[in-house]
């Protein structure tokens, strides 16, 4: 019976926690251990228990799935499959085969009475155990292609469709704070995480070119997202977020036509009972542009803390930055004639900040030129 397998009491620890972290640990008595911190339930699984899923659900496809995948419509019979394929999920890293019969399982589940059956799969709770995958410590799972795409997908059902349909709603805004907090935790667990990032720009682009309600949304990713760059100064990934934040729309076109035909590719595919809008009449759209006083913020406080990294600042630049840089500059070079001893630590650490500036002003007076070049005369 499923309800006996470890995939199906580990699906239940998820759905039955707040938010979790999965990892694994050092052997323990017990097959599953949880805690509590900072309210986030830790989720450990011994390498034993690790291999143990990995074999309950390698034996379960093998056994019973693999020669007749599709064919299952009997409700504890899909459960069955379903928390198989999520045990597999965990363990196996881009199996494509089993990614997509993970899918058809939840769309056939979406269609039993509950009256049928004590476990049907909600939509949310789909979202909460994937997003429980990409934000463990598993880094190969963490960074699995196919599964960032299948969120995608699942964000569309329960985010995106409202966003693109205006219809936004505390719910909308409740799961759409979930999902980029989930986004950002997996950033930060794994360093320069790119599935992560290109995402959370999806994300921000979507909003950008649908949303009457984009400065709401996009304020609870800037609260976030600036926090975290700060705390993460050499992450390119994620600095390249906000970056995307900050931009103007109007000098990407081309991508924001492509994040218009994937976003279309993906609601054109969705069943029911979640079909979804597809989005048309893109030119006559506003896109957003974000408060330029965000990015001015950002610069300064990078030059407070004297920041020796130079792609932040590319990251937040702007026309206005340039002359604020430029000023910092010339403080810096006051600051050097002033200190005589060129051997001590305050003359070697000025020095090294006036070269991290210039850069950033040869840099930035480069962007201005390109930006000057492209707009119509």
């Amino acid at each position: 019976m499923y309800n006996e397998s470890l995939s199906y009491r580990l699906s239940q620890l998820v759905l039955s926690s707040g938010e979790c972290t999965i990892q694994l640990i050092p052997e323990s008595e017990l097959p599953i251990v949880s805690e509590v911190h900072d309210e986030i339930t830790e989720i450990g699984l011994s390498k034993r228990t690790y291999l143990q899923l990995f074999k309950e659900s390698h034996t379960y496809w093998h056994s019973a799935l693999q020669s007749a995948p599709s064919g299952k419509q009997d409700p504890a019979d899909l459960l069955e499959a379903y928390y198989c394929t999520f045990g597999y999920l965990l363990t196996t890293n881009e199996n494509h085969s089993l990614i997509k019969l993970h899918e058809s399982i939840f769309f056939k589940l979406q269609h039993i009475d509950e009256s049928e059956s004590n476990g049907v799969i909600s939509l949310e709770s789909e979202f909460k155990l994937i997003t429980a995958l990409l934000t463990s410590r598993l880094k190969k799972i963490n960074k699995s292609s196919s599964l960032w795409l299948w969120l995608k997908k699942l964000s569309i059902m329960l985010i995106f469709k409202d966003i693109v349909s205006d219809e936004v709603d505390s719910k909308t805004i409740a799961n759409f704070t979930k999902l980029i907090d989930s986004i950002l935790k997996a950033s930060e667990l794994h360093f320069a995480n790119y599935y992560a990032s290109n995402f959370l720009r999806w994300c921000i682009r979507m909003v950008k070119l649908n949303s009457a309600r984009a400065e709401e949304l996009l304020g609870l990713v800037a609260m976030r997202l600036t926090k975290l760059c700060r705390l993460h100064l050499t992450d390119v990934s994620m600095w390249g977020s906000l970056q995307v934040l900050f931009e103007n729309g109007s000098r990407n076109e081309q991508i924001n036509e492509y994040i218009v035909e994937d976003y279309n590719a993906i609601a054109s595919e969705i069943p029911k009972p979640y079909s979804t809008p597809i989005i048309t009449a893109l030119s006559k759209r506003d896109y957003y542009t974000f408060p330029s006083a965000y990015a001015h913020d950002e610069l300064a406080w990078l030059l407070s803390v004297k920041c020796s990294i130079v792609t932040p600042y590319i990251c937040v630049f702007s026309h206005e930055g340039l002359i604020t840089v430029e000023g910092k500059l010339q403080q810096q070079y006051t600051e050097l004639n002033k200190l005589s001893d060129k051997d001590s630590f305050l003359y070697q650490e000025t020095s090294h900040y006036i070269s991290v500036l210039e850069r950033v002003v040869q840099k930035y007076r480069a962007i201005s030129g390109r930006i000057r070049a492209s707009s119509p005369t």
